[in-house]
């Protein structure tokens, strides 16, 4: 048998990839002319040529071929020289990164007039289909800002809502920041965020509140509020209403022109906060505040209507629901406004975390079940709260939330589509704008179906043209109806689109059940994909979708980099009071701890001292209640670690209950805290020399001891993880040491020296620590990561998606929009505590495990008997262990490393940090 013929050579467009790894690339275009069998990780993308016929040429068909294929070669030498200069247009020194220029100060605006019927919000009298999408600007780097609105934009929403967060904007009173100040550096910059949201072409609701409860740190609120004579929050409160008018005639006058009437995208403003929720505590007082909050709202002349949330007996603004379902709601609703439309400002996407609890998940297929219920019934104002959560930077998250408040939203916690449920949704607001006129022309016309859950709301003409919304509500069970002529079979827990037009040959029904994937993103390239020649491109393609979808999720992403021994610097945390006396809060009894603190910081130190035991005898003390993580050290020596109140006791309860649970310690009293105490009475007498100094100067006041005994020395750091942000009298949050501290049931807590220290000496460092000593708990980590490495990690992440979208190798990336590429910080091997990158802060670590308190179903539509929203995920895992770090955060900064810096509780474990980069 004689061999087999060789075909020629094929002139190809590869990807050189890194042969250390086969799932790890670095993405350059090359042009080659090797066959396809010469690596498994060479892509080929190349276009079918006819083989030769036989091997036997004459000198001038081999000169004439040699040539044409040369010329063939350069054409594609240059065609992939094109793709290089896309996918890999600078150094990593200096990486692609998505830096917009700022829009101009004055865009075209043109002025609008706002109205609204029952039917809808009308813009320029043109009622408007609005599909909302919730934002927060403080959530996300305003690098990222004009990124996500285009996200939002091409996935069939025409507006944006967001908060105006209250202790963003004024930190002290009368101190205002809404550009770039001080305290809050860039995320407060509401007019940029306006503009750009003007110039992605999307309508703004501004929700002033100023309450917005939102999982921010105290319901938006700022502390010195609280410390204010007779200050009570959001009730008839003389005090209270004219710091609140005062922040909203503030806000407005900054946002003056970006109001419609002005030209500018801002179309509906929202005064107060889901009130109707705490309406019976507040009282006869909070009925009066709301209807002067209502009446105060039209006083300020705006020109465009004002609405609240959850407020049903407030004529003077639109009323609006918030929830998981709102449908039936809006009979309701009708009856009491009839002129008003049906609007649900917050479509829960998901749900928020806390630490020690699993991500809360809703499916694609139950939010777009849910808000075509809405619609179908007559709604004509959908916000999906969340659209894009973000993080929870510094200490803005409030009680016990993760640093991510990703939410389950459609855009992921890094602006990352979160598939099937963001293309399920898209491919939903696709079909309403397609005919949104049949929604807004006509009234919902209800059709009885003859059936206990199934049911049709037709909008127009079934004679002629009609968009029909078919609903079966049972959780389990499929139901077969006849309508229109036709015997149709309408699966459990879903909604049906039936379009009828009498000039159109097929009459089909689009289902929101299941999940789908836009079609042209199956489709391939062209034939040639199909011939068994170019199997070995499918394989290419295949392995960069895998590549791409590795490359976009923190668990799976192959680009990390580690921390090194030589890299990692300590400095321990003093135990007790460490700063001048001039710098110490003194009292006779612990002081409450968020007044002490000013909501400055997390930590507060309470240090009693003349306590006085007998040596070797063992101690009993008792803490009735400290709020919310206690570490107690008697005499220098460490006797209790960890969480006072329990904080999974209060997951399942209202926001702002906790659990605080009496803490009862018996000890010993050691040589160890004898010999600390002597030291200290000895003071400065020690041997300089033979002693290395403390990174941090210790200031303590010396304590005497007399005969056999000697007077010792309780010292408790209090840690606080953030201030509860929903519920009635907020104005009473209390945090820190609340109750009697007895030592051998002796109350000390009363008639004592008490010596307090806001914060933490590391606190002030400010990437200071450089000498490396023996860790500790309660310690600050200095890790160093060089920039261009992290740089060049960034680049590789970058040019995965470029090409990846250029081929639509991924049908999880978005084809019109640029990547967005984040750096991820691993603190799993840390225990508590803060983290900063580059001096900004990242938010609170914990790694607490996620316990799940019951199991529910994880399949849709088996979840709809408990209400559909419901999938607990990560259950036995901590409950975060990745921080977001925006890139621009590494980009902007001057220095050559990226400087990680670490508070942690425990001590941890430094050597498991790491940074990572995804892209999506």
């Amino acid at each position: 048998m004689p061999p087999p013929q060789k075909k020629a050579p094929l002139p190809v467009i590869s990807f050189a990839f890194d042969t250390s790894d086969s799932e790890s690339e670095s993405v350059v275009a090359t042009s080659s002319t090797a066959t396809a069998t010469a690596t498994e990780t060479t892509a080929l993308l190349c276009r079918q040529q006819t083989p030769p016929r036989t091997t036997r040429r004459s000198a001038k068909t081999l000169t004439r071929r040699f040539f044409a294929a040369l010329l063939l070669v350069l054409i594609t030498v240059a065609a992939v020289l094109v793709i290089e200069v896309r996918v890999n247009h600078s150094s990593p020194q200096t990486p692609s990164l998505p830096n917009p220029p700022l829009p101009p100060s004055q865009p075209p605006f043109i002025n609008k007039t706002v109205s609204y019927n029952q039917r809808a919000v009308h813009v320029n009298g043109v009622p408007e289909l609005l599909l909302v999408a919730t934002i927060h600007y403080p959530r996300s780097d305003p690098s990222l800002w004009p990124l996500l609105l285009q996200r939002i934009k091409e996935a069939g929403n025409n507006a944006i809502d967001t908060y105006v967060f209250w202790n963003l904007h004024e930190p002290e009173e009368g101190v205002y920041d809404f550009e770039n100040g001080e305290y809050t550096e860039r995320i407060a910059n509401l007019p940029l965020f306006l503009r750009y949201a003007h110039n992605a072409g999307l309508y703004v609701i501004l929700r002033i509140g100023p309450y917005v409860c939102a999982e921010w740190n105290f319901g938006g609120f700022p502390f010195w509020l609280v410390n204010k004579p007779g200050m009570e929050l959001r009730t008839l409160n003389q005090p209270f209403m004219a710091a609140m008018a005062r922040f909203i005639e503030k806000t407005l006058h900054v946002v003056n022109d970006y109001l419609g009437t002005n030209g500018g995208p801002i179309i509906l403003l929202q005064i107060e906060n889901e009130y109707g929720n705490i309406a019976n505590e507040m009282g006869p007082r909070g009925y009066k505040y709301i209807q002067w909050a209502g009446d105060y709202s039209q006083s300020l002349n705006v020109g465009l209507p004002w609405l609240m949330c959850r407020q049903d007996n407030v004529p003077t603004v639109l009323n609006a629901e918030n929830g998981f379902y709102a449908d039936n709601w809006i009979e309701g609703h009708r009856k009491r406004f009839p002129d008003q439309p049906a609007m649900v400002t917050e479509l829960w996407t998901g749900w928020f975390q806390k630490f020690g609890q699993p991500r809360y998940t809703r499916y694609g297929e139950d939010l777009a079940y849910s808000a075509a219920r809405f619609i179908s019934k007559g709604g004509t104002y959908i916000g999906y709260y969340m659209w894009h959560g973000g993080t929870n930077f510094g200490r803005w998250g409030s009680d016990w939330k993760t640093a991510s408040y990703d939410y389950d939203a459609l855009l992921n916690e890094y602006g990352f589509p979160n598939n099937p449920k963001h293309a399920h949704v898209a491919d939903f607001h696709r079909a309403l704008n397609q005919f949104k006129d049949f929604l807004l022309q006509n009234d919902p016309v209800f059709v009885s179906l003859n059936s206990k859950k199934a049911d049709a709301y037709v909008y127009g003409d079934l004679n002629t043209r009609a968009l029909v919304f078919l609903s079966n509500d049972d959780p389990s069970a499929d139901d077969t109806v006849q309508f229109d002529g036709k015997e149709l079979t309408l699966p459990h827990w879903s909604v049906s689109l039936y379009i009828k037009d009498q000039n159109a040959t097929r009459k089909p029904i689009f289902r929101l059940l299941p999940s789908c994937i836009p079609q042209h993103l199956l489709a391939p390239l062209d034939p040639s994909f199909q011939t068994p020649e170019f199997a070995s491109r499918l394989r290419a393609l295949s392995h960069l979708q895998r590549l791409s979808t590795r490359r976009s999720h923190p668990q799976q992403t192959d680009l990390i980099l580690n921390a090194q021994p030589s890299n990692i610097f300590h400095i321990p945390e003093p135990i007790g009071i460490s700063v001048s006396p001039s710098q110490t809060l003194n009292s006779t009894s612990p002081l409450e701890q968020i007044r002490a603190t000013l909501d400055t910081t997390d930590y507060l130190w309470y240090t009693r001292r003349g306590i006085r035991v007998k040596n070797n005898k063992k101690v009993t003390l008792r803490l009735e209640r400290v709020e919310d993580v206690a570490y107690v050290y008697f005499d220098g020596v460490k006797i209790h670690t960890g969480q006072i109140t329990d904080v999974r006791a209060g997951l399942s309860a209202n926001e702002g209950k906790t659990v605080a649970r009496p803490v009862e310690l018996e000890f010993e009293v050691t040589e160890e805290m004898v010999s600390n105490m002597k030291k200290k009475k000895g003071g400065k007498g020690d041997d300089k020399k033979k002693k290395k100094p403390e990174p941090f100067q210790r200031n303590q006041r010396r304590v005497r001891g007399e005969g056999d005994g000697i007077e010792h020395e309780l010292a408790i750091l209090v840690g606080v993880a953030g201030i509860w942000n929903y519920g009635a009298f907020m104005e009473k949050i209390t945090k820190g040491i609340l109750g009697p501290v007895k030592v051998d049931k002796v109350d000390i807590s009363k008639d004592g020296e008490w010596v307090h220290q806001v914060g933490l000496k590391g606190e002030h460092l400010e990437r200071s620590c450089k000498e490396s000593s023996t860790p500790t708990e309660l310690g600050w980590y200095l890790i160093k990561f060089p920039k261009s490495e992290v740089m060049a990690l960034h680049e590789k992440a970058l040019q995965t998606q470029l090409v990846a979208q250029t081929y639509n190798a991924n049908p999880n990336l978005m084809s019109n929009v640029t990547p967005i590429t984040s750096v991820i910080l691993h603190l799993g091997s840390m225990t508590r505590g803060v983290a900063f990158v580059n001096g900004h802060a990242v938010g609170r670590h914990w790694n607490l495990t996620a316990v799940c308190e019951a199991a529910v179903p994880c399949k849709f539509p088996d979840s709809a008997s408990t209400g559909g929203e419901s999938c607990a995920v990560g259950c036995g895992y901590a409950s975060q262990s990745w921080y977001n770090v925006p890139t621009a955060w590494i980009v902007e900064s001057e220095f050559d490393d990226v400087e990680v810096v670490v508070f942690d509780e425990f001590g941890g474990d430094p050597l498991g940090v790491s940074l990572a980069v995804i892209s999506g």
